[in-house]
């Protein structure tokens, strides 16, 4: 592994478009990490770890079937793992996608929604530069990216509601009783001192509504770390 730095992720991404959204003294809220960010790079692969500003990664379709996803990578909530080959094979495919590298909480559970609500409605904004559908905008994400992108498909509303979500093994519930749960996760984005409301505040599978759009969930019977 060796380390790297922002301006060699925005590089190295190979992004058609890095956009810096804010930072903890631009964003309405801070998650208060005065640790520097630190990006490790293994076999291609990045782990971001105390982020305190936003940044969306554009693969733009080469050959654009209107159809876009926006993706939250997932790493606990602790740290951010980006994989660009998957927006490239993507965009290669005929989706626009953005990768997002979002702002961990750091018990402060408010700033990945807040940064996942930007995402989407800078895609949504920029839909017809961008040549894409602003009713075909999609979330998806793996582990704790999968719950960032099902918590935003359950709660954001009007132009930051995406039309559909594909979740990949995705963490859901933070019931108490739930043997599904994955308590590393909910530490990170509510603490250790979280209460029994607020943990139902945040299981995405009881915000579920009629209103909650088309959902695939993609997982495997063996996965022994994220039971969905």
């Amino acid at each position: 592994a060796t380390t790297a730095t922002a301006q060699t992720l925005a590089t190295e991404s190979g992004a058609d478009e890095v956009i810096r959204c804010w930072d903890d003294a631009t964003a309405p809220h801070s998650n208060c990490d005065s640790k520097p960010e630190k990006i490790t790079v293994n076999n291609g692969k990045y782990k971001v770890s105390h982020t305190t500003d936003t940044v969306f990664y554009i693969f733009k379709a080469e050959q654009s079937k209107g159809h876009s996803l926006v993706i939250f990578p997932g790493g606990g909530y602790k740290t951010v793992n980006l994989n660009f080959g998957l927006g490239k094979w993507l965009a290669e495919n005929g989706i626009t996608t953005m990768i997002v590298k979002y702002r961990l909480p750091n018990g402060h559970k408010e700033v990945p929604l807040e940064d996942a609500a930007a995402a989407i409605e800078y895609m949504r904004n920029n839909a017809e530069r961008l040549g894409l559908d602003p009713q075909k905008i999609g979330v998806s994400g793996s582990s704790a990216g999968g719950h960032l992108a099902a918590w935003s498909s359950t709660v954001l509303q009007g132009n930051q509601k995406p039309n559909f979500a594909v979740l990949l093994y995705p963490v859901i519930s933070a019931q108490i009783w739930s043997p599904k749960a994955q308590w590393s996760t909910f530490d990170e984005l509510l603490g250790h001192l979280r209460t029994p409301a607020e943990m139902d505040a945040h299981s995405v599978d009881l915000l579920v509504t009629p209103q909650t759009p088309p959902t695939m969930i993609l997982l495997s019977d063996d996965d022994d770390l994220v039971p969905t």
